[in-house]
């Protein structure tokens, strides 16, 4: 029949919106949000917007760990995160926002994200690569430089990640 569309038997896996992902993100379901954007990584690969939020997820689930005793993967999602990092950083050099949650999760919890946190040189250098990646955030755009120095407002940041939920809960203003 023309027009028909075939269907091989085989599930068709939709990828969540956006909205429902940020209702993840809010409500601090790191693991299904993880998975959530890496699908959409999978059907729109290397889109910035994804590259971002997966990678600040990534991170964030790494530090809540602690907090929230959830028994993540940590080790593999810091391994994902440098993956993501090494993958995208030279396309997505002159974004802000990547280069942005990027340093910020490299520069301030660099000790998750090398393979030997006994080698001093390794975690110099992964600490170091995340301050210069942080400090590009900042040259490239003067919001991050006012965020790096804390002289943002919670209306300006609000303004900026409105609508991104993992920055929304980081900076608490949801």
């Amino acid at each position: 029949m023309p027009g028909k569309k075939f269907n091989s038997g085989k599930k068709l896996k939709m990828t969540l919106s956006w909205d429902k992902i940020y209702y993840l993100e809010i409500n601090e379901k790191y693991p299904e949000a993880i998975n959530a954007i890496e699908d959409k990584l999978k059907e729109t690969p290397g889109n910035a917007e994804t590259v971002i939020r997966l990678g600040f997820n990534l991170w964030f689930a790494i530090v809540e760990d602690d907090r929230m005793k959830l028994n993540l993967p940590i080790e593999q999602y810091a391994n994902r995160f440098m993956e993501l990092l090494n993958e995208y950083r030279s396309k997505l050099q002159d974004n802000a926002d990547f280069c942005f949650s990027y340093g910020l999760g490299l520069s301030s919890d660099y000790y998750r994200f090398v393979k030997n946190a006994n080698d001093i040189k390794e975690l110099k250098k992964c600490e170091k690569l995340g301050k210069d990646i942080l400090k590009r955030a900042s040259k490239i755009d003067s919001f991050y430089k006012k965020v790096i120095k804390g002289k943002v407002s919670k209306d300006e940041l609000s303004e900026h990640f409105k609508g991104r939920g993992c920055f929304e809960r980081y900076f608490n203003i949801s």
